[in-house]
């Protein structure tokens, strides 16, 4: 199996080492347009191009691995697509969302599996906290608590860009956690941000995150609380409490949860031939999210996400309703 790499700056370069140690079975190809980038490779015999176009003429890939800059991302895929090729991707989709939107009507109009590297929802212990709510820990889901607090000295003029570059991810875990769609969100961006969320099946989810803070630090997934009928599950840090009937059980072990990385899925989504569990179809409704909570601090309103996958505003706000059908596709297209 061969994969061209494309992009080894930043990221990239820590994509090459774990492939290289982790993936022994994918034989790399690497571009990237700085040629002074092919010294990172070092003494390692690995194919090294300037060109996307050339690699894939010359080596014939069986897939590519986008992990280019942001702006760079419709470009290469569109290279990728051109060629049929299968693409695992860093997020975002795209750099904006029209064209995010764009890019994903492509690869499944023309049936290429497309999928982005979302991980926060395969560290063991959210497959832990997902395998105890769809066993009933806490009966039905009624709320959703997150935080996240870190501290970073970057500092960018666009502040909300933090909605594709970090955010993204919580919204991927409220919905994977709840198993629900997002109906309606209202966010303000301040010192420490808030979200309010409605979702599907009358549960609301609540989120707060700030990467300026001066006290303890959340680990990259956050805290969680979610209240059900029957309970409630805590996740702090690497520990997950269980309260029930009054009384509280602290779960550190989840070595009892299958938790392959998203690499590994995306293999074995090409090996048996079904769409991989982040595929940029379903993924694109976490992008959505980012894009209509920047539309709502813009207009300090709440705003009704519904049709970004697929449900009119009159049947997403009837939960019961929406609870019986399941979502199709962004902007209601099947």
């Amino acid at each position: 199996m061969k994969a061209i790499l494309v992009g080894i700056g930043g990221f990239g370069y820590g994509w090459y080492r774990r492939l290289r140690e982790q993936y022994r079975e994918v034989q790399l190809v690497v571009v990237d347009v700085d040629a002074g980038q092919k010294s990172k490779l070092g003494a390692d015999d690995v194919p090294f191009y300037t060109s996307l176009q050339e690699a894939i003429e010359q080596e014939r890939p069986d897939f590519i691995i986008n992990v280019t800059p942001k702006q760079c991302h419709l470009q290469v895929n569109s290279v990728a697509f051109d060629h049929k090729l299968p693409v695992f991707s860093e997020k975002p989709i795209a750099d904006n969302y029209e064209d995010a939107v764009r890019m994903v009507e492509r690869a499944e109009r023309e049936g290429i599996p497309f999928m982005i590297a979302e991980n926060y929802r395969r560290f063991p212990a959210v497959r832990k906290l997902k395998r105890l709510l769809e066993e009933g820990a806490v009966g039905a889901i009624r709320s959703v608590e997150g935080q996240f607090y870190r501290h970073s000295d970057n500092k960018t003029e666009d502040k909300t860009s933090l909605l594709e570059e970090v955010v993204v991810h919580h919204f991927d875990l409220v919905r994977y956690l709840t198993g629900r769609e997002v109906g309606q969100i209202f966010a303000a961006f301040r010192h420490r941000s808030h979200m309010v969320m409605e979702l599907q099946a009358g549960i609301t989810a609540t989120f707060s995150f700030s990467m300026h803070s001066t006290g303890p630090q959340t680990d990259w997934a956050g805290n969680w609380r979610i209240e059900g009928t029957d309970g409630r599950l805590e996740l702090i840090g690497k520990q997950i409490h269980w309260t029930k009937n009054g009384e509280t059980a602290v779960i550190d072990y989840f070595s009892d949860v299958p938790a392959p990385g998203p690499f590994s899925e995306f293999l074995q989504s090409l090996e048996e031939n079904r769409e991989a569990e982040t595929s940029a179809r379903d993924y694109l409704k976490n992008q959505a999210l980012a894009h209509y909570a920047r539309e709502s601090i813009t207009t300090n309103r709440m705003i009704d996400t519904s049709a970004s996958w697929g449900y009119g505003p009159v049947i997403v706000r009837n939960f019961l309703e929406g609870e019986l059908k399941e979502s199709v596709s962004h902007r209601g297209r099947a």
